[in-house]
């Protein structure tokens, strides 16, 4: 009788397909907290003052952290500034015009609003690990967080 042999199948797995160019890239290095400390950055602004700087000082060594972290202080401090110089407006609108001061005040909201929603969104954005830059702010975050 002849002898059978056994043949053993095997399947290759097929490599990964590369992300695609304009996918965003995931630089955080896997390292959920740095991802969470620059998350924090922008969160933190929103309850307190830009403690985001303190981060920025703290942790020297992590570029990712500390593009983050200066990206949501000088986000904070042009919001400040901005509802500061709507505040006098709205001030003076309302000692001259009165009533129609309420106009300042609603664009005031809208601009509150508008920050809320960069800020979380970049929050978020970081704690995906994926380095986000806002139109203006970041490039002189990146400037100086290297």
């Amino acid at each position: 009788m002849p002898e059978e042999k056994k043949v053993e199948k095997r399947t290759v797995a097929a490599a990964p397909a590369p992300a695609p160019a304009s996918a965003p890239k995931n630089i955080g290095g896997g390292d959920k907290d740095s991802n969470l400390m620059a998350a924090l950055g922008y969160i933190i602004n929103l309850v307190m003052l830009p403690w985001s700087f303190v981060i920025y000082f703290v942790k020297k060594e992590d570029k990712f952290v500390r593009f983050h972290a200066l990206q949501a202080g000088i986000l904070w401090i042009i919001a400040m500034i901005i509802t500061v110089i709507l505040i006098v407006i709205s001030i003076i609108v309302g000692m001259v015009l009165g009533p129609l001061s309420c106009v300042v005040w609603g664009i005031q909201l809208l601009f509150g609003l508008a920050f809320l929603a960069a800020d979380l969104y970049a929050a978020y954005m970081a704690y995906q690990g994926t380095e986000w830059e806002m139109p203006v702010i970041g490039a002189l975050a990146k400037s100086h967080a290297a």
